[in-house]
């Protein structure tokens, strides 16, 4: 953004020098241009270092909001004036067209034959890292994801039984209904009117309730927007689909009911 990059010229008997991150330097000199001025790094290094760039924040993980923010502060140093707590140590990035695991041998033998002493550390992939970040965000995703259908196990039983016992307490009244030539489709079709009426009654209650929750947790969400219409609408859907189903069964039950039975029912 700002300053230069590291050079050749940077060695370990030259001056020190970094490069701040932007949130680093918006921190440290606020409202200041940060090149050229001078810091000093007690944990690891007393010296003082010259800020020769500036450049854009990156997230090393996937954090809550605060937290990448802190992540995003940092400073860069040349390998070559790393200190000692720091030096024995690379990662080395290969980009390549091919598999990563067909390319992570040859990757070795290149290391080795450079020095046969040098200890080669874990080759992980992209793919590899990002997932190992995100791991506790992916069991809390899968623990939601169990609670999630658990509910809507619990709310499919619950409209079942619902439907089921007013089928039971209206089978006098169907049997009229048919004796007096009511068509047993239209019995079904009446049947599961009820049952759909008390799941979108459910459903306009949930989603403003749901969007209005959903705010509390936008900090956890990434690339998705707390209110984001394609999952409500699939929710809703999934939902509908569901309480569907679990009143189809009752309404069936009730098209078949015999009318002589029916009115002897008690």
């Amino acid at each position: 953004m700002s300053g230069r990059d590291f050079r050749p010229a940077d060695t370990a008997t030259s001056p020190k020098i970094a490069i701040l991150s932007e949130s680093a330097a918006r921190q440290y000199f606020p409202g200041e241009n940060s090149i050229g001025r001078h810091v000093r790094f007690t944990d690891d290094n007393p010296t003082d270092v010259e800020i020769v760039g500036v450049v854009k924040d990156i997230l090393t993980e996937f954090r809550q909001e605060e937290d990448s923010r802190r992540s995003a502060r940092a400073a860069y140093i040349p390998f070559t004036q790393a200190p000692p707590t720091m030096t024995g140590q690379a990662v080395v990035e290969v980009r390549t067209a091919e598999r990563p695991a067909t390319v992570a041998a040859p990757i070795r033998e290149a290391a080795q034959a450079l020095d046969q002493g040098l200890p080669i550390g874990t080759v992980e992939t992209q793919g590899e890292v990002v997932t190992y970040s995100l791991r506790e965000q992916r069991s809390l995703t899968q623990l939601t994801g169990v609670l999630g259908l658990l509910a809507l196990l619990l709310a499919s039983i619950g409209l079942y039984g619902t439907m089921s016992h007013s089928v039971g307490r209206r089978t006098r009244e169907i049997g009229i209904r048919m004796a007096l030539g009511a068509e047993r489709q239209k019995v079904m079709n009446m049947v599961l009117r009820g049952g759909m009426r008390l799941a979108f009654a459910g459903i306009g209650l949930g989603v403003p309730l749901a969007a209005g929750v959903s705010r509390l947790i936008s900090s956890q969400l990434y690339g998705l927007s707390a209110a984001d219409p394609l999952t409500f609408i699939t929710v809703s859907l999934l939902l509908a689909g569901v309480s569907l189903l679990a009143t189809y069964i009752p309404a069936r039950r009730a098209m078949r009911v015999d009318p002589m039975v029916a009115l002897r029912y008690e």
